[in-house]
């Protein structure tokens, strides 16, 4: 049961990504969103490139390497597994703040729109 003489709570959501799997990191995240909301949180609040995940590859695969085919496949999948804050990507999780008036802050590797490129667009809410 929330705490009622607080006035405002934040949760920390303390969550592991699915490595370069959107889909699966944001049903974490909705999930964590809701358990936040629960518990009486006004805010919550995840880590650092939590959405698609942080490229922590980079380390042991020379990532500074220029002109590289292993460092261009593993960006290619975290391009590809990277959001669009305009586009459909978030819908669940706008959704779920609406629902339980709680904010989220949300670490994210956001993905460049192409010309052209409407399929997952979607109206941005504030």
């Amino acid at each position: 049961m929330p705490d009622t003489d607080s006035p405002f709570r934040v949760g920390l959501g303390q969550i592991a990504p699915v490595l370069l799997d959107r889909h699966a990191t944001l049903e974490k995240i909705c999930a964590s969103i809701r358990d936040a909301a629960t518990q009486g949180c006004s805010i919550v609040a995840f880590g650092e490139a939590l959405l698609p995940g942080y490229p922590v590859w980079l380390g042991s695969t020379g990532g500074a390497r220029f002109d590289d085919d292993v460092q261009k496949e593993y960006f290619r999948l975290y391009h590809d597994a990277a959001i669009q804050v305009e586009g459909a990507d978030l819908v669940s999780v706008r959704q779920l703040a609406r629902e339980h008036r709680i904010a989220v802050v949300l670490g994210c590797i956001e993905r460049a729109k192409n010309r052209g490129d409407t399929a997952s667009t979607a109206p941005r809410s504030t």
